[in-house]
């Protein structure tokens, strides 16, 4: 690195703060921060968390009540609304819906919550073969058990601030905790990008649960030889490719140079990953990776065609290798399980 890079390193290093992601902690840059773009789901139930003060969430549950009493199935005259249903705690309420675009007999169960500061939105799909022309043989109504299922899922979350780290055993996420044990099934994605770059950024997932959940069947040096192959076809140089040793904890590493060609901000960038050894931890433990990007744009929700015409054209990443190589040693040497967290 020349002075200036080192200079730029020493000062994101020197202001780090702990992040709780799944059941694990990671110290990271103050400077990278929390990236609206996240994803949450648990046993079949799509979640998201968001700090809202209490009018915000009541003017929010009014418009979309109404929203969805205008609404109708698509193609027909009928209301996709069927029922509102208040939670048994009283902060909020349950629509039983159509799925958007669907035949009326897929249901969605959409649940809107308020929890001390914080707005919960939950969804699940049902079936309910009574409302089908032409019932699907393979599909039960399962309406009342998936609201039963949600509820249940609902009971054990709870809003979180960034900066807590919970003591009580649980999965963190964006904005929230999942409490208690480990789900059967769940996927937590949480993004943090460097302030005011805009293709830097670090992406944690965190997998638990034996059940149907998209924990790899293969980890990263079983397919080495297929990703050393598809690295050299695409112009990628590999840096580092090896088993590597975190703590008391197996995990496995992968380190880049890519082509222009490659990444999304088609500028030389890199990816850097750090993912479980699963023949380490087995299916018992929360599959973890952490990926590392530069020269990729980072997260960002849906844009509409004038906003994606103002993103800037870059000429070259925002860090050097130098810079990737040492904050990617800065941040890895820090993950470690979260004490309680099992």
């Amino acid at each position: 690195m020349t002075p200036e890079e080192a200079h730029l390193v020493h000062k994101l290093t020197a202001r780090m703060r702990t992040r709780c992601i799944g059941r694990h902690l990671i110290d990271l840059p103050e400077d990278f921060v929390l990236n609206p773009v996240d994803r949450v789901e648990i046993e079949g139930v799509e979640v998201s968390i968001r700090p809202l003060p209490r009018a915000g969430f009541d003017y929010q549950l009014e418009r979309r009540t109404e929203e969805l009493k205008r609404e109708t199935i698509h193609g027909e005259k009928t209301q996709s609304l069927r029922e509102i249903r208040q939670l048994p705690d009283g902060r909020g309420v349950v629509f039983d819906r159509s799925k958007t675009g669907a035949n009326p007999a897929i249901r969605t169960w959409e649940l809107r919550a308020w929890l001390d500061g914080y707005q919960l939105v939950m969804t699940t799909e049902s079936y309910d073969k009574s409302l089908s022309k032409r019932p699907l043989a393979e599909l039960k109504t399962d309406v009342e058990e998936k609201y039963t299922h949600l509820l249940n899922v609902y009971r054990r979350l709870r809003g979180r601030r960034d900066e807590e780290i919970p003591g009580e055993p649980g999965d963190c996420f964006a904005h929230g905790l999942w409490t208690g044990a480990q789900a059967e099934a769940a996927e937590f994605y949480v993004n943090y990008h460097l302030k005011d770059a805009p293709d830097v950024f670090v992406q944690v997932s965190s997998i638990s649960g034996d059940g149907n959940v998209a924990r790899p069947d293969t980890g990263l040096m079983q397919r080495k030889s297929q990703i050393e192959r598809d690295s050299r076809r695409s112009g990628i140089d590999i840096l580092r490719f090896s088993a590597r040793a975190i703590g008391k904890d197996g995990y496995e590493e992968y380190v880049a140079r890519e082509p222009e060609k490659v990444t999304s901000a088609r500028v030389a960038g890199h990816t850097a990953i750090v993912q479980t050894d699963q023949s380490v931890q087995g299916v018992e433990r929360p599959f973890l990776t952490i990926e590392f990007y530069n020269g990729h744009y980072i997260p960002s929700p849906p844009r509409s065609l004038e906003e994606k015409a103002k993103i800037p054209d870059l000429t070259r990443a925002t860090l050097s290798e130098g810079q990737v190589l040492a904050l990617w040693e800065a941040i890895t040497a820090t993950l470690r399980p979260r004490p309680g967290a099992l």
